[in-house]
């Protein structure tokens, strides 16, 4: 009984030294995605700096019948925030394609 209760402990005692040096988790770099949002096509994520500014694709070759590429947008239904050239990541970051009706 003696033997076991050594065991336990030193394996609780590897275990908790294998915790210590471990150190704190440390997070990954904020990921900057695209959504083609009703198109097809693919646009690479990109992963940048927290709290820095992270370029925007915007030569891309996503495509939808009937509709032109108008930008990217923060939300899905085109109600967020319209995003030019770049942008700041503060965390990860989907942008959505925004599209305009072509005049048939």
């Amino acid at each position: 009984m003696r033997v076991l209760r050594v065991g336990l402990t030193l394996a609780s005692a590897v275990v908790a030294l294998l915790l210590a040096s471990c150190g704190p988790a440390t997070a990954l770099p904020p990921t900057l995605s695209y959504d083609p949002n009703g198109g097809a096509g693919l646009v690479c994520a990109v992963q940048g700096f927290p709290n820095r500014i992270a370029p925007v694709e915007q030569d891309n070759l996503l495509v939808r019948d009937g509709y032109r590429f108008a930008g990217w947008n923060t939300r899905a239904d085109g109600t967020g925030r319209d995003v030019e050239d770049q942008m700041l990541l503060s965390g990860d970051t989907v942008l959505y394609a925004r599209w305009e009706l072509l005049a048939h």
